[in-house]
């Protein structure tokens, strides 16, 4: 059995593995090394122990649920846990512990306004995009009318909080586009070389018809040729000339399907030309009565036209 750490690492790199599940485990990869980083700033400027408690936790619980979900086979469940832990527990401290208005959890809710796009899917998506909108007009009013609620920042811790956050936001942004991006690059590649081996399959099979189209056409012509001297023959008796004109409808009716196969054949290669020529319904019918008669004949059924 597959270790789930190695597991995430054949993901990442494997091009035939799922395309969501690709983006769904390098993202997570790639939230939890910028949380590091954040989470080692706050413990250098001394925020408060409730945000770093909170944002270790993070660190532990959404590689787990990324691993756990990829190896059963449930990346939607575990895409919408991280989205729940990530707006309902981490975005909230954040705000609350780190300054609010005057800390850094405004910016990263750019961040989980991305991170959610990219990830879920269908009404899971929609609901978690109208849920985090929801969050972040009730943190803007909770720190308009209870300002006592956000824990306030100095200054200096201001603006080191807020440069430390633009730019590991900005970094996870631009590295989250730049995989995707990578990722579509990958499958644009994929898809273009399918389409080639497809159009050379369609290519090599309509040769193969051409050429099997020409080569049961000979023996074919051969047969008709050999069935008009017999209903050329006067001393011929009738019964073998109604059988020599069945063949003749047969063998012409077999010819004209298969030059319905070569027909089909300039039509893909768009060589194909409108040939203007005499037809006759009556003759058409014949042939057909001709092939169908005596199948009819062998049942006991009567067959009229």
């Amino acid at each position: 059995m597959i270790r789930p750490d190695k597991m995430l690492y054949r993901l990442i790199r494997d091009p035939e593995s799922d395309f969501r599940e690709r983006v769904f485990a390098m993202l997570t990869i790639i939230a939890v090394s910028a949380v590091i980083l954040v989470l080692l700033a706050d413990i250098l400027a001394g925020e408060s122990p409730v945000e770093i408690i909170v944002l270790g936790a993070t660190i532990l619980l959404a590689p787990a649920i990324t691993l756990a979900s990829i190896y059963r086979h449930k990346m939607r469940a575990g895409a919408a846990l991280i989205v729940l832990l990530l707006v309902c527990v981490v975005l909230p401290v954040s705000f609350f512990f780190g300054g609010g208005l005057e800390g850094g959890a405004i910016i990263w809710f750019s961040f989980s306004y991305l991170y959610i796009g990219l990830i879920l899917t269908g009404v899971t998506r929609l609901f978690a995009l109208v849920f985090l909108s929801g969050l972040a007009l009730a943190e803007y009013a909770a720190a308009y009318f209870c300002p006592a609620w956000v824990r306030p920042h100095a200054r200096d811790l201001f603006f080191a909080d807020s440069l430390v956050s633009v730019l590991v936001v900005g970094l996870v942004i631009f590295s989250m586009v730049w995989y995707q991006n990578r990722l579509y690059a990958e499958e644009n590649r994929r898809a273009r070389e399918e389409a080639k081996k497809v159009e050379e399959l369609n290519r090599a099979q309509n040769r193969f018809f051409s050429n099997m189209s020409h080569e049961i056409r000979t023996p074919i012509n051969t047969i008709l040729g050999l069935n008009e001297i017999i209903l050329r023959q006067e001393d011929v008796s009738g019964e073998i000339a109604s059988d020599a004109a069945k063949i003749r409808g047969a063998g012409k009716l077999l010819l004209s399907l298969i030059n319905d196969i070569l027909d089909m054949s300039k039509l893909e290669s768009g060589k194909m030309e409108i040939v203007s020529a005499p037809y006759h319904v009556g003759e058409l019918l014949s042939d057909i009565v001709n092939m169908i008669w005596p199948q009819a004949a062998g049942k006991g059924l009567e067959f009229h036209i």
